[in-house]
């Protein structure tokens, strides 16, 4: 025999009632809002900053009368339909809203089974801040993954940062909560309030799906709507095949937006993303450049970290502009014939207490053993790759970034620290795999993973490792990842090392040897018809015989405008001392590129080094032939007079040194190869140096 419900007048009991008012009843749903009770309507809410509550419905009003023993708790009968929520506080001040209780999911059976599999590739369509009109009201939708929380409340200051206020509705066995607010739209800073397995109440946390944020300092998810954005790159997308053809000839520009150019007249602030759509652009496709590589975009706590310490991972950073304006710089690059890739950091986290750190109480995100989930070199946290979820919500950022913003490529960075466990740590210092070896399987799973997906769903982007370590599957028979590159050595001050790029077969030296094959001319003068890239930091490598370049410094090169005829030099001085580069970044060379010989100590970022005046001229030579030879040659501050007019030209900012092999035709048919520079890692002035 089954007990008998609570009379209607006993309903909700005082108990529920209290925890409700608490925050910390299990399944505020089942109280707050409307509900059927003895065959009557009745509706229940909370809020604390009420003297008096009714329910509009209609031209009715009907009072909610206050439950005893639960503050701000009040209930009362309401006649069927869509009601409002009107309160009265303390003299007279009335508002009103409409109730989010009275709101069904939003999720649907399909998408809540691809939660609880871990196999949701359109995951942010899915959890995050969306804008949109649910049951004829206009509002956001929350919804976020937290399985271990007792409760997850969304607050911001349409609440009073109050986490009783907005509970959301557990959907089960999914570890998803959500909730509809009505009445809240773009521009919503926002947070979650998580009560963890422990009934301890966490930090406030960003949305890990968050499509935007706070101006750091600020911590804050901001609700933006990412929706209805229109593209203008229709012949670009038609024709990203061919360009990003592992076959295709390729120049990248990589760049820090955040110094590549300063605006002194405004307190050196960076440029905007519809600044940089503007004048990067603009820049890049002048000096020939076929794709620009930006620094990590994505939102992050630290400046110093250049990026590489994401937080919100779904957020492009508002330090330039919200959403829509990054989007404006990709689509500005795309109609100007630039592909763009982004550097992507799935390999590490930072331990703020805002992010994804013990995010519902638990080390969900990370592995909870530090000699698995704690980076001591950057003192960061490491995704616990082995899970499921952590590695769907990895693979589809990557997605995420390919077409909800139209980006050609991803760069991961940092792939060595990811492959093997023992990586920057002393003996007994890591945990070892299931066959007791040190290489990280579960990583390995997951980029192997990552690439096939953006493979199928993506198969026009391109896929870039940057692994430093020579790891022997790190090419397309290996990880597979679809372009590789090798680690030179770098000034210990930088924050990120910068690759040489291999191409799509790692370079093989068949391809090197012979200029045929990689330098043709078949354009009209002037235009590059193939590019051969090194991008690098401090340093340049030898390409076998096609280009003996052996210099080992990264800041000076005949610039672009500089073409010498055959037996023309173009001389500098050079500095006087150098160094060899260490033992374990020769080992870390890529294969195919031919072995370092000195390297001229990089200057970072004094404009000009003292002991420039002393050292020997140092030449670069267009031979009869029209191949390149070059000998070791200074920073570009140590520049003659004429070199440093000439590579003014060229010259921004700090970020990125880039040497790039073009190919031009004259009007002979004759073909030139010029050593072409493009800089923004010269000095720290908030405006091009003067050279």
């Amino acid at each position: 025999m089954t007990a008998a419900p609570p009379a209607v007048q006993d309903w909700p009991a005082s108990a529920d009632a209290a925890l409700v008012a608490a925050g910390r009843h299990p399944d505020p749903f089942a109280i707050l809002g409307p509900h059927d009770r003895g065959g009557q309507r009745r509706v229940t809410a909370f809020d604390p900053g009420a003297e008096r509550l009714w329910a509009l419905s209609g031209e009715a009003v009907h009072p909610l009368h206050p439950v005893g023993g639960a503050p701000g708790v009040f209930s009362g009968p309401v006649a069927p339909g869509p009601y409002r929520i009107r309160g009265e506080g303390p003299g007279g001040r009335r508002w009103e809203h409409d109730d989010p209780f009275r709101f069904g999911p939003v999720i649907g059976e399909v998408d809540e089974y691809l939660l609880a599999e871990g196999t949701h590739l359109r995951l942010w369509q899915v959890l995050g801040a969306h804008v949109m009109r649910h049951e004829g009201v206009s509002g956001t939708h929350f919804a976020v993954w937290a399985p271990n929380a007792r409760r997850v409340s969304v607050v911001g200051p349409f609440n009073g940062w109050d986490g009783r206020r907005h509970p959301m509705r557990s959907r089960g066995s999914t570890g998803v909560w959500e909730i509809f607010l009505p009445g809240i739209g773009e521009g919503a800073p926002y947070k979650y309030e998580i009560l963890g397995p422990d009934g301890a109440v966490q930090p406030l946390k960003a949305d890990p799906v968050g499509f935007g944020a706070e101006h750091p300092p600020a911590t804050a998810s901001v609700v933006r709507d990412i929706a209805g954005y229109g593209w203008k790159d229709a012949a670009w997308m038609s024709s990203r095949a061919a360009r990003n053809d592992p076959t295709a000839p390729v120049a990248i520009y990589e760049v820090h937006v955040a110094s590549w150019r300063r605006i002194r007249e405004e307190g050196g602030r960076p440029l905007s993303w519809r600044e940089a759509a503007e004048e990067i652009v603009a820049y890049a496709a002048a000096l020939g450049f076929t794709h620009l590589e930006l620094m990590p975009v994505s939102e992050h706590p630290f400046d110093g970290s250049w990026g590489y310490q994401p937080v919100g991972l779904f957020a492009p950073t508002i330090r330039f502009g919200p959403p829509h304006e990054f989007r404006d710089l990709v689509d500005a690059a795309h109609r100007a014939g630039l592909g763009v890739i982004l550097d992507w950091v799935p390999g590490h986290f930072p331990a703020d207490a805002h992010g994804l750190a013990r995010f519902d109480g638990t080390h969900l995100y990370e592995h909870e053993d530090p000699r698995e989930g704690f980076h001591p070199d950057w003192n960061t946290l490491i995704y616990n790759y082995g899970r499921r979820e952590v590695a769907n919500f990895l693979v589809a950022n990557a997605l995420y970034w390919l077409e909800e913003y139209h980006v050609d490529g991803l760069r991961v960075d940092a792939v060595a620290s990811m492959l093997y466990r023992d990586y920057s740590r002393p003996p007994g210092g890591w945990v070892r795999n299931v066959h007791g070896g040190r290489e990280n399987i579960e990583a390995i799973a997951f980029l192997r993973h990552t690439n096939q997906l953006v493979g199928e769903q993506c198969p026009q982007a391109i896929t870039i490792a940057e692994e430093s370590t020579a790891f022997p599957a790190a090419r397309p028979s290996g990880l597979p990842i679809q372009v590789t590159y090798a680690t030179v050595a770098t000034p210990a001050a930088r924050p990120s090392p910068t690759m040489v790029r291999a191409s799509s077969t790692d370079c093989p030296r068949s391809r090197m040897k012979a200029p045929e094959p990689v330098f043709t001319s078949s354009t009209s003068a002037g235009v590059p018809s193939a590019i051969f890239l090194l991008m690098i930091e401090d340093a340049i490598s030898g390409i076998d015989s096609t280009v003996p370049v052996t210099s080992r410094s990264a800041y000076s090169f005949l610039s672009a405008g500089a073409r010498p005829g055959p037996g023309e030099q173009i001389t500098a001085p050079t500095s006087s001392s150098s160094r060899s580069r260490s033992a374990g970044a020769r080992s870390a060379r890529q294969p195919g590129i031919a072995s370092s010989l000195s390297r001229v100590p990089p200057v970072w970022p004094n404009p000009r080094p003292d002991n420039c005046g002393t050292a020997a001229p140092q030449a670069a030579t267009i031979g009869a032939s029209g191949s390149v030879i070059m000998s070791p040659t200074p920073p570009v501050e140590c520049l003659s007079t004429t070199g440093r007019r000439s590579a003014a030209k060229s010259i921004r900012s700090p970020v990125a040194i880039i040497a790039a092999v073009q190919v031009l035709s004259s009007a002979a048919s004759r073909p030139r190869k010029t050593i072409a520079m493009a800089s923004a890692a010269i000095c720290s002035s908030p405006t091009s140096p003067a050279v």
